[in-house]
This record gives C-alpha cells, sequence and structure tokens, in this order.
C-alpha cells in the first residue's frame, strides 16, 4: 500500500480479527495461544491465554506447570451439554408430537373404520 495512513488502519484491523479470533479459539476449545504480531515500524502487539509469559517460557523450556484449566474446563462441558440437553429436548418434542399425529390419525381412521362397519350392519339388516 502506498498510503502510510491506510496501511496502518490495514495493520490495526487485521491485527484485531486475529486477536478476535484467537480469542475465540481459546474460550470455545479450552486453547491455549500466543499470538504475536510485529508492525513495519517494530512495535509488539500480543495476545496471549493464559498469559503471553506464560506461554512463552513455557515454549522455551522454561519448567513450568501447566496452567489448572479445571474451571474453564468444567464451563465448556457444561455448556456442551446444555446444548446437547436442549437439542435432545427438541428432539423428543419433534418426536412426540409426529407421534401424536399419528396416533390421532389411527384414532381418525378406526372411527371412519367402526362408522362404516355400522353404517353397513344397518344397511345389511
Amino acid at each position: 500500500m502506498k498510503n502510510a495512513r491506510n496501511l496502518g488502519v490495514t495493520f490495526s484491523k487485521r491485527c484485531a480479527s486475529l486477536f478476535k479470533k484467537a480469542s475465540e479459539l481459546c474460550t470455545l476449545c479450552g486453547a491455549e495461544i500466543d499470538t504475536m504480531v510485529v508492525s513495519q515500524d517494530g512495535k509488539v502487539f500480543s495476545f496471549g491465554h493464559p498469559s503471553v509469559d506464560t506461554l512463552v517460557e513455557r515454549f522455551l523450556g522454561k519448567n513450568l506447570p501447566p496452567p489448572n484449566n479445571d474451571v474453564h474446563n468444567q464451563q465448556i462441558v457444561a455448556c456442551r451439554e446444555a446444548g446437547i440437553h436442549e437439542l435432545i429436548t427438541k428432539l423428543m418434542n419433534l418426536v412426540l408430537a409426529d407421534l401424536l399425529l399419528q396416533f390421532v390419525d389411527i384414532l381418525i381412521c378406526e372411527t371412519q373404520h367402526l362408522h362404516l362397519v355400522k353404517y353397513l350392519s344397518i344397511g345389511i339388516s
């Protein structure tokens, strides 16, 4: 890009989008992410979960224990289970509604059959 201002705006937007996607990945999947971006003029921008320092130190071989994500993982599992429960409930409602419609159809057919048998028996005698 020729215009320095346009370049800066584009960089900022792309950087924000990248960090947003990284944050979504952390939230949805429980991933640990460290993302660093260096602009053309040498400024460093970073996003890290649980933190940039923790992940960089682990990457560089410092013997830090992995963070305890039990609470985060429990939240993810609970959210997934709630979604699954909601889908099962919707499915059961659809199945029950379909069964009810089939039952009503059978009742109508049986009622019509009984009326026909009664009509025919009256006509025969």
